[in-house]
């Protein structure tokens, strides 16, 4: 099991990490999908990190940012904001500019 910080992470955030399942051998599916924890007054929260990405992605492309600059920012794979960003317009969560 490997904690990392998120690529946005600041120290205002506090106790915020993701856990990521490197060496689950016999371990699949949904329980080894990384989550993104962290502290809350209302204590530990988390969610899936790929939910994490695409609220996201959605909140940057609706900022006006180009999606090379969001790959940059989040430190994930062009095609995988790619995507995100085509399920966003799908869902209509993505303005059209």
């Amino acid at each position: 099991m490997a904690l990392r910080h998120p690529a946005n992470y600041e120290e205002s955030m506090g106790a915020c990490f993701e856990v990521h399942f490197e060496k689950a051998r016999g371990m699949v599916g949904d329980s080894v999908k990384p989550i993104l924890c962290r502290l809350t007054d209302d204590g530990w929260q988390h969610e899936d990190l790929e939910q994490d990405h695409y609220r996201r992605v959605v909140d940057l492309m609706n900022e006006g940012l180009r999606q090379c600059d969001i790959v940059k920012d989040l430190d994930i794979s062009k095609s995988k904001v790619s995507k995100l960003v085509s399920r966003g317009k799908k869902e209509g969560k993505i303005k059209a500019k």
